[in-house]
């Protein structure tokens, strides 16, 4: 194999794995469950594409342009999550802000009707309250856009969403 072709070849894995991993480490910082789901593809395809060098299969550019499509989609599903989560996380911290003024001028939480999703809301985009007897602080939480059994329940008495994955 002429050498020229096997370091543009390489040439391309390197790129290749160097915009990958900047991606998975970047979703990896804001979301790691999501940067999870994306390790087996891409490490797989790095894998393949790294194979395949010896043996004069691949060539620089469709390996370049391999990798700018997967990175674009892998950001593009990443961009559509986040407007997905700020979009529920800032109605469930209109409840949040409701319920709190409810206990303070009344003392106790609102009643489960206070807050009952209208039932034209999706399945996916509610928020559930549940009160809690004794005085006890209502669960309130909402599914993960994304991550299919993932909730995030805020509490009460820390003032904090917690993220609680399967």
């Amino acid at each position: 194999m002429d050498k020229l072709i096997f370091y543009k070849m390489l040439l391309g894995n390197v790129v290749s794995f160097i915009l990958s991993t900047a991606v998975l480490v970047f979703v990896a910082l804001l979301h790691p469950m999501l940067a999870g789901m994306l390790l087996p593809p891409v490490v797989l395809g790095r894998l393949w594409g790294w194979l395949c060098v010896p043996f004069g299969k691949r060539h620089f550019l469709p390996e370049a342009v391999k990798t700018v499509v997967w990175t674009a989609l892998a950001g593009g599903i990443f961009f559509l999550y986040q407007q997905e989560f700020t979009k529920m996380r800032q109605a469930a911290d209109k409840v949040v802000v409701q319920v709190r003024a409810y206990h303070a001028a009344h003392g106790n939480y609102p009643p489960r009707e206070a807050f009952a999703p209208s039932p034209d809301t999706p399945l996916k985009g509610r928020i559930r309250y549940i009160p809690q007897e004794n005085g006890q602080p209502p669960i309130l939480y909402y599914k993960d856009p994304v991550m299919v059994f993932d909730n995030h329940i805020y509490d009460f008495q820390k003032g904090v969403w917690e993220y609680r994955p399967d």
